[in-house]
């Protein structure tokens, strides 16, 4: 059955051509994939795999002119510099198989160059494809494939566990030795949580801005130099043969499966993390100018709370590998977070490092604000302002940006779900802790418009339910910070 017998819609997940030269090549709007028959399928962008959409719902016309808008997120294409970038994709996915000639021939048979009235127009061929479509049992199948689910039985999530653990487990015993002669030292030094607060509060700026650029950077730089090697390694041993450079690719990131080269991951992490970096940074900053902070973190009174505030950290950054890894929804280069990767290892510490010490000295400082032992400062310093926006830019970045739709980001409520509860956290602790000032009202300013380009992210998802309930919940919310601000004042 052809295509042009079939409506086009959002429960289509892959184009397959069935017959003709290119029987066996097919597109995975749901994956992110081109492929052909069992050859291992190349990556396509997300802005890319749009614009072949567009013109699978306009196949019976060509598509003339420069620019196309496909949606609000993806309008003004530049639909010719487009295309010569779908065809690369496609050539590269060919190019295992056929030489280049003869996968540049076979383009020709997808897509189809026209001059029409003095103008290029573009249009898919698809006499000898058809639409896949994705129902419930189908869609089953696939996940079980992939994450090994043998049915829907109550004691799914005991499978997933103990899926988890059979990848992991070698490294969990590690993590396990590492914070055991963690506490061991601190134990036989008699050296309190507090104390470690204390020496990273205390250490130079640079030092301390040092360590968490390096913190975040580290898992970036484990997945090229210890990664990518070891993958090339492991093929050699296997097969005897020296990789040429231009397989190396495709052997890292998908026969061996240690690290996705691509360079949109790559930039896609390093940013993430990097923006993470900046926000930590700042809340030490942000503590350092406070007077006798350091000396509060130190009382035996701290020592309880910021230790069970590290060992929370360890629990989401291992909570948030096992989500990662049991999502029912398959996710490209799943192996990412396995954490035997090295990039996967360093990033379970970054993100444990990262975690505690925002949310231990936040919290730590609450508490000196409240102490009536300390004289504490009335005016909020303007790196608070520096920390909330490098942490909205985290949220946005990992889940909105153009990167992340690249990608297909597995964080895609990060912002959704984020953004409310640091703007309701941030102003509650700005009215609770300083009198009203400049950066105060600044720090206003900037949760209220970040709420609002939340709540257009949110209208664009077509979320009403949830539209309703969060309007309800902050119009309570304003009319409390109103009230507030009218005290304060």
């Amino acid at each position: 059955m052809s295509f042009t017998n079939i409506n086009y819609n959002e429960n289509h997940y892959k184009l397959i051509w069935t017959s003709g030269e290119l029987e066996g090549l097919y597109i995975d709007f749901k994956y992110q994939e081109i492929g052909y028959r069992e050859n291992e399928p190349e990556r396509i962008e997300f802005r890319k795999l749009q614009i072949i959409k567009y013109l699978l719902e306009h196949s019976t016309e060509y598509i003339t002119g420069t620019q196309i808008n496909l949606t609000e997120e993806l309008n003004s294409i530049d639909l010719p510099k487009s295309i010569s970038s779908i065809k690369a994709s496609i050539l590269k996915a060919l190019n295992p198989v056929f030489d280049k000639d003869k996968a540049s021939d076979l383009y020709n048979l997808i897509i189809d160059k026209h001059r029409i009235n003095g103008q290029m127009g573009y249009k898919l061929l698809t006499s000898d494809a058809v639409l896949s479509n994705v129902d419930e049992a189908e869609n089953y199948q696939i996940v079980a494939s992939i994450d090994t689910y043998a049915d829907k039985s109550d004691n799914s999530y005991a499978e997933e566990s103990f899926s988890y653990i059979q990848k992991n487990w070698f490294m969990l015993f590690i993590f396990s030795y590492i914070i055991l002669m963690i506490l061991f030292i601190l134990k036989a030094n008699d050296i309190s949580f507090g104390e470690l607060f204390m020496h990273l509060v205390t250490l130079p700026l640079k030092t301390s801005l040092l360590i968490c650029l390096l913190g975040g950077m580290i898992p970036v730089f484990a997945g090229l130099i210890i990664d990518t090697p070891y993958a090339l390694i492991a093929k050699h041993i296997k097969t005897g043969k020296k990789a040429d450079i231009s397989e190396y690719y495709h052997i890292v990131t998908h026969e061996e499966e240690r690290f996705d080269l691509s360079k949109q991951h790559i930039s896609f992490f390093a940013i993430c993390n990097l923006t993470g970096a900046i926000t930590t940074a700042t809340i030490i900053l942000f503590v350092k100018k406070i007077p006798d902070f350091d000396t509060y973190i130190t009382k035996s009174s701290m020592n309880t709370p910021l230790a069970v505030i590290s060992f929370a950290a360890i629990f989401v950054a291992l909570y948030n590998n096992y989500m990662l890894q049991t999502k029912h929804v398959p996710i490209r280069n799943n192996h990412n977070y396995i954490l035997s990767r090295a990039h996967a290892f360093f990033n379970f510490f970054w993100l444990t490092f990262s975690i505690s010490v925002s949310c231990g000295l936040l919290f730590a400082f609450l508490l000196f604000r409240i102490s009536s032992s300390y004289a504490t400062p009335d005016s909020l310093d303007s790196s608070f302002l520096i920390m909330i926006l490098a942490a909205y830019s985290y949220l946005w970045f990992s889940a909105d940006s153009p990167l992340a739709g690249d990608i297909d980001s597995i964080s895609k409520d990060n912002f959704i779900s984020g953004a409310p509860v640091l703007a309701f956290f941030s102003i509650l602790y700005t009215i609770l802790c300083f009198d009203m000032s400049m950066t105060c009202i600044l720090s206003f300013i900037i949760n209220v418009l970040v709420l609002i380009v939340w709540y257009i992210v949110m209208k664009k998802r077509k979320s009403i339910g949830v539209i309703r309930f969060i309007t309800s919940f902050f119009s309570v919310v304003a009319v409390f910070v109103i009230l507030m601000l009218v005290l304060n004042l």
